[in-house]
């Protein structure tokens, strides 16, 4: 029989009953911290995921809206043209 007022685990007389104790309340916080983290890391890697994905988007547009004039494409663009008349 307990010799303590509060019920709980880590008063109990019993050594299995108090180290299980402490062992669940180890689990409980691990598993709180862990989801925090996770969800930050989570967060994170949506941001860079989305920045990643604009900024190619970005790239990409402003690629389809330069045109190269530079002397040999100019030549390759005609020539390319008259070969098929």
């Amino acid at each position: 029989m307990d010799s303590h007022s509060y019920k709980g685990w880590l008063n109990s007389d019993s050594f299995l009953k108090r180290s299980f104790g402490v062992f669940f309340y180890y689990c409980f916080a691990s598993i709180i911290f862990s989801v925090i983290f996770f969800a930050i890391f989570f967060i994170i890697i949506l941001f860079t995921g989305l920045l990643g994905t604009y900024l190619e988007t970005i790239n990409s547009i402003e690629k389809s809206t330069k045109t190269d004039n530079s002397w040999p494409n100019r030549m390759e663009k005609n020539f390319d043209d008259q070969k098929y008349r």
